[in-house]
């Protein structure tokens, strides 16, 4: 409850007890009862409690003084003791009565509080009247007396009778009191000046609180500052939570702005802190079910298909290729050696890679509950141990199926004449009944031939029809051509010879036969030289030979030839091979990289002796020259292509192949690796881009499976 008080009219005090009796003194009558008599029956305590009511301690203003000042209770000789009873006992009724009050009615706690203020004010009030009246009285006797010694010492130096009236009165008691008094002035005065400082300093410090606070100046006074500090007090809880009473002032302004700021982080944190925890929680198990998921890929044949973590060790498809390159060195081997090599399995005349097929065996077979990409020691004897069964080599006879038209590889070939010494009593009889003629006539085992009997060749571009037979294994040889004279003899002798199987016409791809100057002399100068023209049947035949044969097995013959493989098993692997995925590695965009600028390169010249020059290129120059550009150095020459791609275990089947991958051709016997004449670079949606020949130039066409060796990539492993 807010005290409401007068602040622009001046308050004064109730009267005290001395001005009561003033008052009282000059009331009486003469000759009536001294101030100090007390009526019969009442005793002195009753007349010191006359004043001890609480409306006596009250601060009023001047104009309502005599208004509410206590009267002055009629005293009769025989009645105050029962006046007195009386008016406590209403006193105490009274009391009692604003006691209940207060307790009942809404605000009376504020009541009661200000009473209570009020009456403590109105105590030290009076007791600070009382202090400053015993204060002045002492002032005023000690300057009489000060006043009455001055006159004597006047006297005596004067003769002033009056003067010496006064000295005549002084004791010498009141003489050394005045001393006392004097002395005891002197202290109270400096203990005056002392106050007074530091009064003043408080002054100074509470206007310079004021001016910082922009509030109205406190009172000084004791009565003021109690009434000052209870109105600020009421004032703050009336209008606490109130803008005007946050915002008064530049402080107040920036305490309402740490307030709003300090609200809105509030608000913030409960409305944010709950999404946070639900994000929380959700990525944990998000995060948990990835690593649960990750861990089961990553121990499975799955792994494969997704980047594979650095474990320390090799990549498994690193390691895998040098298995591969091992096992080329040795086929190359015996090639050099003039053996016959014969692979298991081959697509259109193309060796099959089961690169892949490997892979998929070894990870069906130990990542299953495992990582088996982890290239450590047991992880690569593991490796070795399955490529060994998919890729031996046997030595002996073997037997395979070649389209009309295809090569049947280098074989041995000799010749022979109708006389004794070759042919013996049979001269120019067969053993197919027709005439033995020059040109035309050749020869294979009677026991085990190369071909069957009627079976049409091309050897170094002439077509002869197997129409004889003889004992050739006996000397290591497949074919004997037919000559009519032995003197003719001496000039074929015998040679290894790349032998073509042509159609019932006598008809192949013919090759160019042009001499070998060291390049590349493209493909011939035919359109159809990519087809099997002739060959319209598509006829194959089945071709046996003594030799090297190389088996590498696809995953189905793996599966054929271990019959302990569970049903689960073989369905894991027959999913991984389905997967059109690359397993090769390496190169990046680099392919594509070669396509495109070969793309640029359309139109060019086709021609060996200026196969470096800019707008000039031959087959393998352009192949050269384009992966230069992206930091890749290739052999010179086609055949030396292929070799590096097959030495390094970069060779793979068409169903692998990406844009920027090499193909190579063979139209003719040049004696060189494979008999590889032509290289062609893929180009992706079935076309290939190569300088063709130098009727064409750099040209692209639809890619041609016919006469191809194998496929490459040179910058795989």
């Amino acid at each position: 409850m807010a005290l409401k008080t007068v602040e622009k009219r001046k308050k004064v005090l109730h009267t005290t007890d001395n001005q009561n009796r003033k008052r009282r003194r000059a009331e009486t009558p003469a000759g009536s009862t001294s101030r100090k008599s007390v009526p019969p029956g009442e005793s002195p305590a009753d007349r010191s409690g006359e004043m001890t009511d609480s409306s006596s301690r009250f601060f009023v203003s001047p104009d309502r003084e005599e208004e509410i000042r206590p009267t002055e209770p009629v005293r009769e000789s025989g009645k105050s003791k029962g006046k007195d009873t009386g008016g406590k006992i209403l006193h105490t009724a009274a009391r009692k009565g604003f006691d209940a009050m207060t307790e009942n009615v809404e605000g009376g706690e504020e009541v009661r509080e200000s009473e209570q203020i009020l009456a403590a004010m109105g105590s030290v009030g009076k007791k600070i009247y009382r202090h400053q009246k015993q204060k002045k009285m002492k002032m005023e006797k000690y300057a009489r007396v000060v006043v009455g010694s001055t006159s004597g010492r006047s006297q005596d130096s004067g003769g002033s009778p009056i003067g010496q009236s006064v000295k005549s009165e002084i004791s010498p008691t009141d003489s050394k009191k005045a001393g006392r008094r004097s002395k005891t002035r002197h202290l109270r005065e400096k203990q005056y000046h002392h106050g007074k400082r530091r009064y003043g300093h408080y002054r100074r410090r509470r206007k310079h609180d004021e001016d910082d606070t922009d509030e109205e100046p406190t009172p000084i006074g004791i009565r003021e500052r109690l009434i000052h500090a209870f109105r600020v007090r009421d004032a703050k809880e009336d209008s606490a939570g109130t803008l005007g009473s946050v915002t008064k002032g530049t402080k107040g302004l920036k305490r309402l702005i740490k307030i709003i700021l300090f609200l809105i982080k509030k608000l913030i944190t409960l409305l944010l802190l709950p999404i946070f925890i639900i994000l929380g929680i959700l990525i944990l198990l998000i995060a948990l079910i990835v690593g649960v998921l990750l861990l089961i890929i990553y121990c499975s044949p799955l792994s494969i298909f997704f980047p594979l973590p650095d474990t320390g060790t090799e990549d498994i498809r690193t390691v895998l290729s040098s298995y591969y390159q091992e096992f080329n060195a040795k086929i190359s081997s015996y090639e050099a050696n003039g053996d016959s090599v014969t692979y298991q399995n081959s697509k259109d005349g193309v060796v099959t890679v089961n690169f892949k097929d490997t892979l998929m065996v070894y990870l069906t077979l130990y990542a299953d509950g495992a990582p088996g990409f982890i290239m450590d020691d047991q992880g690569r004897a593991n490796l070795k141990k399955v490529f060994d069964e998919m890729n031996y080599i046997d030595e002996g006879r073997n037997e395979r199926q070649i389209k009309v038209g295809d090569s049947l590889g280098k074989v041995f070939v000799t010749a022979y004449c109708p006389c004794r010494e070759c042919s013996g009593r049979y001269g120019h009889s067969t053993a197919s009944g027709a005439r033995a003629k020059p040109n035309h006539t050749i020869a294979v085992d009677a026991y085990d031939p190369i071909v069957p009997m009627g079976t049409k060749v091309v050897i170094e571009g002439k077509v002869y029809t197997v129409e004889d037979t003889g004992d050739l294994h006996k000397y290591g040889n497949e074919f004997d051509i037919f000559y009519e004279h032995h003197s003719e003899l001496d000039s074929w002798g015998r040679k290894k010879v790349e032998v073509f199987l042509a159609d019932k016409d006598g008809k192949i791809n013919n090759p160019d036969t042009t001499d070998d100057n060291g390049t590349d002399r493209g493909e011939p100068d035919d359109d159809n030289s990519g087809s099997n023209k002739g060959n319209s049947d598509g006829k194959t035949v089945t071709v046996r030979s003594q030799g090297i044969t190389v088996h590498n097995l696809t995953w189905e013959d793996y599966i054929a030839a271990h019959p302990e493989l569970h049903d689960d098993q073989k369905k894991m692997l027959q999913m991984l091979m389905e997967e059109q995925t690359s397993y090769y590695g390496g190169g990046g965009d680099i392919g594509v990289n070669v396509v495109q600028l070969g793309m640029t390169k359309l139109g060019c010249h086709y021609s060996q002796d200026r196969r470096f020059d800019e707008g000039y290129y031959d087959c393998s120059s352009f192949a050269l020259r384009l992966y230069a550009e992206f930091g890749l150095e290739l052999p010179g020459t086609a055949a030396e292509q292929g070799r590096f791609c097959v030495e390094h275990g970069m060779v793979l089947n068409f169903e692998d192949l990406r844009p920027g991958d090499l193909i190579f051709y063979s139209y003719e016997t040049n004696g060189r690796y494979r008999n590889i004449s032509h290289v062609a670079i893929y180009a992706g949606d079935g076309n290939m881009i190569h300088a063709a020949n130098p009727r064409r130039g750099v040209v692209m066409d639809p890619i041609r499976t016919s006469s191809v060796v194998f496929y490459g990539r040179p910058y795989m492993g």
